[in-house]
């Protein structure tokens, strides 16, 4: 909560307010990958740490075949 001042007094308290303070989630283990059928699987562990906050979503770089283009 926030209040004003001035030379005549405090004002009322502002409504309460929340803030999250999070930074960016460590880094995960490198990943691994297994062979079901005609599917590779890509696994991986969680990071460690979020941070403060819950990780949403992965996202998985491919390296192409060139060797230089990632998907």
């Amino acid at each position: 909560m926030v209040e004003a001042r001035n030379s005549i007094g405090y004002s009322a308290l502002s409504n309460r307010f929340s803030i999250l303070a999070a930074t960016y989630p460590d880094p995960t283990d490198p990943p691994t990958t297994s062979r079901v059928l005609n599917y590779i699987v890509v696994d991986w562990n969680p990071p460690t740490n979020s941070n403060g906050a819950a990780v949403l979503s992965y996202k998985i770089f491919i390296l192409q075949s060139d060797g230089s283009t990632w998907t």
